[in-house]
């Protein structure tokens, strides 16, 4: 960083994780790109986080149990995030930037 600048806001108030959940986090990162596109972001799939979870031969049980729970609520939250930060359009109201068409004329 440059010499007297604040440190960003993003950065300064950055969550720290607790030692040993580095892998529950990365995780949810590389599942990240398995998520359906279409008319939007989709949940990462469960098939994807199973998969992902019988690739790591060297997680116990428990470790299968929490990885699940885990990304599953990362994931909730992201999608959360990721729609208010968006901004959902209202139900019969235009999407921000789109102008409404004009009214007809009868």
């Amino acid at each position: 960083m440059k010499q007297g600048l604040p440190i960003p806001q993003r950065i300064r108030d950055a969550p720290q994780l607790l030692p040993g959940l580095e892998v529950y986090y990365q995780a949810f990162l590389d599942l990240c790109t398995e998520r359906q596109v279409g008319f939007g972001e989709g949940p990462i799939p469960s098939s994807s986080i199973d998969y992902y979870i019988s690739q790591r031969s060297w997680f116990t049980e428990e470790d299968r149990v929490w990885m699940r729970a885990l990304v599953r609520r990362l994931d909730i939250e992201y999608l959360k995030h990721r729609d208010s930060k968006r901004g959902k359009p209202t139900p019969g109201k235009s999407a921000p930037g789109r102008r409404s068409p004009p009214p007809r004329k009868r």
